[in-house]
């Protein structure tokens, strides 16, 4: 199972409804030990690039925040996949590695998810919709999900 629950998105990666976390610099605990620094959850609005000046500008201190590391993403997990109305189906899994697929359920359709490589097959019954796709977060998930009209 993958130990680090996080990683540092590419800049393509982001778009509108995109959650992330963002590095809270001005947080006293991450001056003397990084490792309890504080972490904003945030999610990418129309808003914040109409807000700005200059469009840019949010951009820019995005893509400054992702190269220094100081911004990211959480990867897909069961919690995600969950929170989105899918009900996980403890009675189906794949017998050679029961630990790194997870299986759910809604309304009919199955979402296969490997927690390992991070790919997701979606089908119902036998006629799959998707297959073997990597999905590394959960907008991503959702982004797709609204594609095929799940």
């Amino acid at each position: 199972m993958e130990e680090n629950k996080y990683y540092t998105p590419e800049i393509e990666e982001l778009h509108i409804g995109f959650e992330y976390e963002i590095l809270d610099l001005a947080s006293t605990e991450y001056g003397k030990s990084p490792e309890k620094a504080i972490w904003n959850k945030e999610e990418l609005k129309t808003s914040d690039l109409y807000s700005s000046y200059k469009q840019d500008s949010y951009i820019e201190t995005l893509a400054s925040y992702l190269k220094s590391e100081n911004l990211r993403v959480k990867y897909l997990d069961r919690e995600d996949i969950e929170s989105l109305g899918w009900e996980h189906d403890e009675y189906a899994y794949d017998k050679s590695d029961p630990y790194s697929l997870i299986i759910f359920d809604k309304e009919g359709i199955k979402l296969h998810y490997d927690v390992e490589d991070h790919t997701v097959t979606i089908h119902r019954k036998d006629d799959y919709m998707i297959r073997d796709i990597i999905i590394k977060n959960k907008s991503e998930l959702k982004k797709v999900l609204k594609m095929i009209g799940v």
